[in-house]
């Protein structure tokens, strides 16, 4: 359900259909813009698996995917700025997922409870970090694209109390700092090195490619 404003965006009101098992939002209905995921729109939606999110969304709201436990999918555009608190909190068959390099701010406890998480990327240009994003993501290693973190982040943002360690309350994630990106592979593959001196295959970027070849090094970084 949905309406349209004066601005000639269109405000998502409700999902409707909660047995879904994959969803895609596009960028306009009926001509009228989709600027935003609204607050708690697929909250508790349980069989929902796939989303593609289109380019032109900006912000995911608060609890947008809370309790989306089969989702195990989802496309974030590079339009989207901003990630709402709890946004995806106990997506627990959730394995990957890709912050785009364009958000700006990710809300507390965005991907808490997301036990399945085991790797995931904290782009440059992040200015602004909530606590507890990852709590209970008990097998994650998150990577940043900066070497030192900003004034702006919460003390608290990598801090997870992991649910198998509950007699030991304050635990952090295990954070490697980029020294920085240092290029693509012949093979397509971006790359960095971390504070350890080895490299660390980040991606693809060039996902057209029939066949890669992943070496033991890289320009003399031993890839872990």
């Amino acid at each position: 359900e949905w309406f349209a404003l004066n601005d000639g965006t269109a405000n998502i009101i409700k999902f409707n259909d909660k047995t879904a098992t994959e969803v895609t939002v596009p960028s306009k209905i009926q001509g009228y813009a989709i600027k935003e995921i609204p607050n708690e729109l697929f909250l508790g939606c349980d069989s929902l698996s796939t989303v593609v999110l289109s380019n032109g969304i900006k912000s995911i709201g608060n609890s947008a995917f809370a309790g989306c436990k089969a989702l195990t999918d989802i496309t974030i555009p590079d339009s989207v700025v901003s990630i709402g608190e709890n946004a995806f909190k106990n997506c627990t068959a959730l394995k990957n997922i890709v912050i785009p390099s364009g958000v700006l701010n990710i809300g507390s406890y965005a991907f808490s409870d997301c036990d399945s998480l085991d790797s995931v990327i904290i782009p440059r240009g992040v200015t602004t970090l909530g606590s507890y994003i990852f709590e209970k993501c008990d097998n994650l290693v998150i990577y940043c694209e900066i070497p030192d973190c900003p004034n702006t982040w919460d003390s608290q943002w990598d801090a997870i109390e992991r649910a198998n360690w509950n007699d030991q309350p304050e635990f952090h994630a295990v954070v490697y700092n980029f020294g920085g990106m240092k290029g693509i592979t012949d093979d397509g593959l971006w790359w960095y090195t971390t504070n350890e001196g080895t490299a660390v295959i980040a991606g693809i970027a060039n996902t057209s490619v029939t066949s890669i070849n992943i070496n033991a090094s890289i320009t003399g970084y031993a890839v872990s």
